[in-house]
This record gives structure tokens, C-alpha cells and sequence, in this order.
């Protein structure tokens, strides 16, 4: 008969000790201990880096991402700003090539670049006369003199076949000087109506720029009209 008892964290039987665990699971001396629970890992935020001195002086600041959507926010309002700031530059003038009425072939924004410019553009036969009212009315005026006058006129839209009786038409009204500086274009002309903001064909469209290629005055309509107002925008 074996004769066992208990004293902590030892056995004795048949006068040898031997070291086993207890086997009463109430024990609580002697019993082992409890796996542990591990607790989930917290990922550090970059404001708690350890070693990163640029990260810890960030610490008890606004959160990184707060910090980011400040600094998009401002680079977006820097990048509307610029965008407006650059709206009236020439760049906005389309490069298409075209052909004056002396059959020279020019790209308008080459031809003025580095020159103070009035820009009249025609988008359909009945803005024709519009447009040469105009032009009469700046190489007129002392106040505009010195500031080179271009007229463009837009004929995508119009029929191959009628382009060439049309360019001759044009040709019988302007002297052989002011031919080479009107313009006959016949492609792209949704960029043309976008950068003179065309609303009405009937009306003459004219640009005042000034020599760095920004626009000074727009406008469109009757020459006796808008003409002073032109005067008075002169760079």
C-alpha cells in the first residue's frame, strides 16, 4: 500500500521524495500556472517612433494625417491660384496652322509672340462686317498705334467647295498689307470658340494681349460700341 501525501510541490512514497507535480487541480500552490493570454500587438503610430528623430519631435502634435490633408488642401488652393494667374497667358491660344489671305502659312501664336496684338476673330458670314468695322476702328485710333491687328477668321463649318469663292470674297475688301496678317483657319475650331468664350456667331469676337501674352481686355460686339473701352485697356 502506497502512502502518499501532500507537501508543496513534492510527493513522498516508500520514505523516497519524489518531485511531481500535484495533482489536485484546486491546488493552488503547487499547481502549474496559467498559460498567459497574449495580448494583441499595438502598432506604434509614426508620432511614437522610438528612433526617428524627425517622427519623435512630431509628438502631441495633430495626427500625420491631419497634417497631410492641411497640406494637400493648401497645395490645391496654390494650384487654383496659379491656374487663374496663367488663364490669360498665351498659352491658351491655340497653335493651329493656317493660311493668310496672301497664302502665307502661319501659326497665329508664333506670329505674335513678343508683340502687343488685337485679335478679331469671325465665326460666321454674318459677323464679316463686324469684324472689318473693327479693324478699321483700331488702325484708326492713335491711342491703339503701334499695336499690331490680326483677324481670324474661323471656316470649318463651311462647305469645302464654298472656302475658296469665300477667301476671295475676303480678298476684294482688304489691302494687299493687310493680308498677311488675316488669318483663314479651317480645323479646330471647338479651341478657337473656347478661348474667344464665343456665346453668339453673329458677333465679332476681339483680344486685346499685351506683349507677354496676357489678355488685357475681351469683349465682343459692335465696334462703335466697345471700341473706347478697348482704348482705355491699352498695356
Amino acid at each position: 500500500m502506497t502512502i502518499k501525501f501532500h507537501i508543496p510541490s513534492i510527493r513522498y512514497a516508500y520514505g523516497k521524495v519524489h518531485f511531481t507535480a500535484c495533482r489536485n487541480v484546486l491546488c493552488r500552490e503547487c499547481r502549474p500556472p496559467l498559460t498567459p493570454q497574449k495580448q494583441p500587438v499595438r502598432l506604434k503610430a509614426w508620432t511614437e517612433h522610438p528612433t526617428h528623430p524627425n517622427l519623435r519631435s512630431m509628438r502631441g502634435r495633430t495626427p500625420i494625417a491631419v497634417n497631410l490633408g492641411q497640406k494637400w488642401s493648401n497645395l490645391f488652393v496654390a494650384g487654383l491660384i496659379l491656374l487663374a494667374a496663367l488663364s490669360g497667358q498665351a498659352q491658351g491660344l491655340p497653335s493651329t496652322a493656317g493660311e493668310t489671305l496672301s497664302g502665307k502659312r502661319i501659326e497665329l501664336s508664333d506670329a505674335i509672340r513678343g508683340h502687343a496684338v488685337v485679335l478679331i476673330a469671325c465665326f460666321s458670314r454674318e459677323a464679316g462686317d463686324g469684324c472689318g468695322a473693327w479693324a478699321k476702328a483700331v488702325r484708326s485710333d492713335p491711342a491703339l498705334a503701334g499695336i499690331a491687328v490680326y483677324q481670324v477668321a474661323m471656316l470649318e463649318r463651311a462647305p469645302g467647295f464654298m472656302r475658296g469663292m469665300i477667301k476671295s470674297g475676303m480678298r476684294k475688301g482688304i489691302s494687299a498689307a493687310e493680308q498677311d496678317n488675316f488669318l483663314v483657319l479651317t480645323q479646330d475650331d471647338k479651341l478657337w470658340r473656347s478661348y474667344f468664350s464665343v456665346t453668339a456667331d453673329k458677333d465679332p469676337y476681339v483680344v486685346l494681349l499685351n506683349a507677354s501674352g496676357q489678355i488685357c481686355w475681351h469683349g465682343h460686339g459692335a465696334a462703335k460700341d466697345l471700341e473706347p473701352l478697348l482704348r482705355t485697356a491699352r498695356p
